[in-house]
């Protein structure tokens, strides 16, 4: 056990400290969302780009922390003198540049490109300011007459990363471009150095110049204890980011909300007194679980879950890292300790990132951690079930009985009266489990049994026909008859019922808006751009003697559409049509041909690709574009006002945006396949959309901006008021997350 906290005398240099690493933590986490920022919008707006870049960042935590651990070997002078010259050798590289000269070699491997990417734009610079939190935590408790719990200043540097990471999406990235942004951390960077000199003079001020605490003895099994405990809430904070931003809602703004909350109970669990106890924190967070696992069986992925699973996620967390707290060790071992933090991290970042594709079709990561952490608190305040037949014998029961109902005995659970059923026996089963919370070990091997019977429960919006998952998401295939729909997460990417094969469905219909597009644009040799693949449902739209382009990120999209057993828009289309994989701004840049159309359907998901509505990507547009040629925008969107972004963007150009809102679909319609969405045309005169108006049935009605905004650059692109103009407009936003298990037309 550590000391008891003391400060011993207070000295004036002693504030240095706290603000030091109050600033080295909000650098740390600034750098984070900036970068990623920069990064993001060239793989797509994966959240495994997020995902990624956390184990590059877990990863050059680690090397900081080993970095700082060696260091303390040495003299205090030798510390001092060494780190400057690190942090001076960092400064060099700045401002940060992650992008460079961006090609399009990554397609094959996203994942090594991005990570090679942030390792020389990054790399050593952070792990320079990562290692500055041990490092100066060790030096303030240098040679005390009087000893003092460090531990604290950890509480202090968490708070300042708490802080930057909230202030990023609401503040620093709607008012500062990207290259301000990069300036603004490199001044903040040269502060930090020149912080860490002062407290590093001050200490050899007050201990002498060869100064240095003994070392700590290393104990290995109480180091793997710390390792253990730090890789379940690192992998739970990933996978639930995962889960929530990929089947929930698709909003990169969330992204950074488990992450801040994963700081949050950090700073709880090193606070000087904390507010829960270990034991608190366990009752409370088996209640959550309770909770949360029947939501999970349901399938239910409504946003207003959302609130459940972050709660359960933080009190998981939370109850972990206050055990990490209480097994903190002394003094001369902190930065043994924190090494060790840094390990676990790494160590659920792996899980997470590279080895749950390999291994999982699915996001099966977040039930594991969600088990993993039930399992952790079997060990909080060292209170552990002996009896390990006794406690198995009730879990054991349930997955048995469980596995049977969800294995669908002559194809009763495939029916919807076997909803409420599957509900109730989830529900008794978890009420038995939650009985014997105070039994740790036979509650999370209950909840275990549960997660795991749930792989067997049926896919009630049809049969899976194909599942594959990659670097850009799980791709689900599933078939209701004649009826066959592709699904990224519970986002439906295009249906086709076998029976009327030449029909578009969902966003594409003939009486939608994509109908009046093509209507208007209809010319015996249209040449088309279509950025967006989905199942090909466009191809349908094409004439015999006509030259459609099609531009998609992820090669499965492209493998599936491809595939006649499940799709046949691509196979069957008429005339010459052309696939190319890769970044569609990217890869339209090399386009030969003008297009008297181009199509943006990457934005079907709920999280778009932002750079696809930049300036810079609309000049892009314009270069491809014939004089009179109309630009075709899918607004869909469950969570962000997209309408206000195309239309100050086209006020910025002078160009004149016409809106056609479809979102009110009667259920007959739906039954046919036909699904609500809101779709943009653009174009530079006004003449050039007389032609969409005399076509359409339904109005075509100027764009509108529910907030202001300015338009969109490469530089700055604010989500924030698109995500309060969507809550402000009142109006019904159409939805293409269906739920693919509870779903049935």
């Amino acid at each position: 056990m550590p000391p008891s906290p003391q400060l011993g005398p207070a000295r004036p240099w002693d504030l240095a400290f706290p603000f030091t690493l109050f600033l080295s933590g909000s650098l740390v986490f600034l750098v984070q969302p900036m970068v990623a920022r920069q990064l993001l919008p060239w793989l797509g707006g994966s959240p495994a780009v997020w995902i990624t870049a956390q184990l590059f960042f877990q990863a050059a935590l680690l090397l900081g922390y080993l970095y700082a651990h060696q260091l303390t070997r040495w003299s205090l002078r030798t510390q001092i003198v060494v780190h400057a010259l690190i942090l001076g050798a960092s400064f060099l590289l700045l401002p940060i540049d992650a992008v460079g000269a961006v090609d399009d070699a990554r397609i094959g491997a996203p994942q090594g490109w991005l990570l090679g990417r942030l390792l020389v734009s990054v790399g050593l610079p952070f792990v320079a300011v990562a290692a500055t939190a041990p490092l100066l935590q060790f030096w303030f408790a240098a040679r005390r007459s009087i000893p003092v719990d460090p531990y604290p200043l950890y509480a202090a540097g968490n708070l300042g990363s708490l802080g930057a990471l909230l202030a990023y999406p609401l503040a620093i990235e709607p008012l500062w471009p990207l290259s301000q942004q990069a300036r603004g951390w490199s001044a903040g960077f040269g502060l930090l150095a020149a912080a860490v000199v002062v407290c590093g003079v001050a200490r050899l001020r007050a201990s002498g110049p060869d100064a240095v605490p003994l070392p700590g003895v290393f104990r290995l099994p109480e180091w793997l204890g710390w390792v253990a405990l730090a890789i379940v809430p690192s992998s739970l904070m990933l996978s639930a980011t995962l889960f929530i931003t990929t089947d929930i809602a698709p909003v990169p703004l969330l992204w950074v909300v488990p992450l801040a909350l994963y700081l949050l109970s950090f700073v709880l669990a090193f606070a000087r007194k904390p507010l829960a106890s270990g034991a608190r924190l366990s009752s409370w967070f088996a209640f959550s679980v309770s909770c949360l696992v029947p939501v999970l069986l349901a399938g239910w992925t409504w946003s207003v879950w959302v609130p459940l699973h972050l709660l359960t996620f933080f009190l998981g967390a939370w109850m972990v890292h206050a055990e990490v707290a209480r097994r903190r060790p002394p003094a001369e071992r902190l930065t043994s300790f924190y090494l060790a933090l840094a390990v676990g991290g790494v160590i659920g970042g792996l899980l997470n990132a590279i080895v749950s594709p390999l291994l999982f079709d699915r996001v099966a990561e977040y039930p594991i951690g969600l088990f993993l952490a039930t399992l952790a608190g079997v060990f909080v305040d060292g209170r552990q079930a002996t009896n390990w037949r006794r406690s198995a014998l009730v879990p054991a029961f349930l997955l048995v009985l469980l596995s049977l109902l969800f294995a669908n005995p002559g194809g009763f659970a495939s029916t919807a009266a076997a909803i409420p059923l599957i509900i109730m026996a989830t529900g008794l089963s978890l009420l038995v489990a939650y009985r014997a919370r105070r039994e740790r070990l036979r509650f999370a091997l209950g909840v275990g049994a549960i997660l795991l019977a749930s792989y067997w429960i049926p896919n009630l919006g049809g049969e899976v026909v194909h599942r594959e998952r990659d670097f850009f998401g799980v791709l689900t295939v599933t078939r209701s008859g004649p009826t066959y729909r592709l699904f990224h997460g519970s986002t439906l990417h295009g249906e086709q019922d076998h029976e009327r094969p030449a029909e578009p469905s969902t966003y594409f219909t003939r009486e939608g808006p994509v109908g009046d597009i093509t209507t208007a644009t209809a010319d015996p040799e249209r040449a088309v751009a279509v950025v967006g693949l989905g199942v090909g449902s466009l191809a349908a739209y094409q004439g015999p003697n006509e030259r459609w382009d099609f531009y998609e990120i992820d090669p499965a999209v492209a493998r599936v559409a491809a595939d006649a057993r499940f799709f046949t828009y691509w196979d069957k289309a008429l005339g010459e049509h052309q696939l190319f994989l890769g970044d569609a701004r990217l890869r339209l840049r090399e386009a030969g041909p003008r297009f008297d159309l181009i199509v943006l359907d990457a934005f079907s998901s709920d999280a778009p690709p932002v750079h696809l509505l930049t300036l810079e990507a609309f000049a892009v547009y314009e270069a491809r574009l014939a004089p009179s040629g109309l630009i075709a925008i899918n607004l869909t969107n469950r969570y962000l006002d997209l309408e206000s972004v195309v239309a100050a963007m086209a006020r910025e150009k002078g160009w004149r945006c016409l809106v056609r809102r479809d979102v009110r679909v009667s259920a007959d319609a739906k039954k046919q396949g036909r699904q609500p969405s809101i779709w943009a045309v653009v174009a530079r005169r006004v003449e050039d959309l007389d032609r969409l108006e005399k076509v359409a049935d339904e109005p075509w009605l100027p764009a509108r901006q529910t907030v202001k905004m300015r338009a969109w650059t490469d530089q700055s692109a604010d989500l924030v008021r698109p995500f309060l103009g969507r809550r402000r407009s009142g109006e019904e936003a159409p939805s293409n997350a269906i739920d693919p298990r509870h779903r049935e037309r």
